[in-house]
């Protein structure tokens, strides 16, 4: 057994939380070594390049949504630039494609209930009270839908606060790319960690973390272990939530019950990203003919119902997204199967033939996120009963134990990569306090 000590600090977890909370401890002079599971770096965002080599596609993290802090001025240190997204939104409505820009039909009904509502309670139980009957049925199905896709979150439990909180705030705020892609903005941070004298390690699953105050030895899969004085856990929410059972899940010992317990009551959403690329001709001759050239969203009732173009940039490349209960329904679907799926929905709502699609297609990708070893889910979105669980994981345990994350952040920006860089900035700065 391989054994390393001397460190102050380890950190589980190299996306984007785990190395921010690595970069804050480098800068401030402590010794970190930083673990991580997979082959690669970033977690939840994966940047590749397209089949054509002409720029970056994204199968996590795509957008910055809205004017974000921590992210802007993290982008601005690396000199890395980013554009606007901005364009039509499209709905396939009884067979037909029509321009809408509004998400749920209805909106301005519902945005005004929302406000009214005193109490916090789960979206499904605010539907059913305030929205009841067949009058209602599409405006429920809508906000359901919508819910899923676009939050990952589950409308038995998904607390209506929260949503309400996200969507009334993000109605005009701008989204963004960056122009190389996140993988550029983790690369950034990785090379200033190691510049900084400390170290990453990838390949690294941890299964074990023995603690006790002032003292941690974290036991990785291939027998090795590491000791330091404090310890940053950065897993996504679905790995903490895991089974012991699952390859990822790791053991506390002594155990953290109440903090066990608290990740529970967070919520994890799950998700399907299928990104296909066309032979550029096709591609920008089936946008002219349907009128699609400026298109950024579309909804749809398809199996896989939500796509985006790469638009202002005229990447040949449609994106498809499945998130929520629908993504749940088709969670081992093998990457065939999605693609096909993909192909058949995406013919119906462009009045083509799979054949057709087929035959101009260049390269295809599959990111099922919530079947993925190390990720097991999406992102997180909040519970009724989070917000009594968020500070308690915040405290962490004994000046010991620290966690990060998107879905331990507690601001307006949920679910998002600006939260999982607050958190990681946030849990770093408790562990050089204490």
């Amino acid at each position: 057994m391989d054994g390393m000590s001397g460190y102050d600090v380890i950190v589980i977890g190299a996306g984007a939380s785990g190395l921010m909370a690595a970069l804050q401890l480098a800068k401030a002079g402590k010794k970190v070594q930083v673990l991580e599971a997979r082959a690669r770096l970033g977690g939840r965002i994966y940047t590749t390049t397209d089949a054509g080599g002409n720029g970056q596609l994204e199968l996590g993290a795509e957008f910055i949504h809205g004017n974000l802090p921590e992210t802007q001025q993290l982008l601005k240190e690396a000199g890395l630039t980013y554009h606007e997204v901005a364009g039509e939104m499209w709905r396939m409505e009884k067979g037909a494609l029509v321009k809408s820009e509004m998400f749920i039909p209805d909106w301005p009904l519902l945005v005004k209930q929302l406000e009214l509502l005193q109490e916090d309670i789960t979206l499904e139980s605010f539907l059913q009270q305030y929205f009841p009957g067949e009058r209602y049925s599409g405006l429920r199905k809508a906000v359901e839908n919508y819910a899923a896709g676009y939050d990952n979150a589950d409308a038995s439990n998904a607390s209506v606060f929260a949503l309400r909180k996200e969507w009334l705030q993000e109605e005009d705020a701008p989204q963004y790319r960056i122009d190389k892609g996140y993988g550029s903005m983790i690369a950034f941070m990785a090379e200033n960690i190691t510049a900084l004298g400390s170290q990453i390690i990838v390949n690294a699953l941890v299964k074990e973390i023995h603690w006790q105050p002032g003292k941690v030895t974290v036991h990785t899969e291939e027998g090795s272990y590491y000791i330091a004085n404090k310890i940053v856990i950065a897993l996504p929410l679905g790995v903490l939530q895991a089974n012991a059972k699952q390859e990822a899940a790791v053991a506390f010992m002594p155990v953290i019950d109440k903090l066990e317990q608290a990740f529970h009551q967070v919520g994890m959403g799950a998700v399907i990203k299928i990104l296909i690329e066309f032979a550029p001709a096709f591609y920008q001759q089936l946008l002219q003919e349907k009128g699609l050239q400026h298109m950024q969203f579309l909804f749809s009732e398809e199996l896989i119902d939500t796509w985006w173009t790469q638009v202002p940039q005229q990447q040949p490349v449609f994106t498809g997204w499945l998130g929520g209960f629908k993504a749940k329904k088709h969670l081992h679907a093998s990457s065939e199967t999605l693609l096909q799926m993909a192909l058949q929905s995406l013919a119906t709502i462009l009045q083509t033939e799979v054949a057709v699609l087929q035959q101009h297609v260049t390269a295809s990708k599959v990111a099922n996120w919530t079947e993925d070893t190390f990720t097991l889910g999406s992102y997180s979105y909040a519970t009724v009963e989070t917000p009594a669980a968020l500070p308690l994981i915040e405290q962490g345990l004994a000046d010991t134990l620290y966690f990060a994350g998107e879905a331990f952040y507690q601001g307006s920006y949920t679910g998002t990569v600006e939260a999982a860089l607050v958190s990681g900035k946030q849990a770093a700065l408790k562990a050089l306090q204490a």
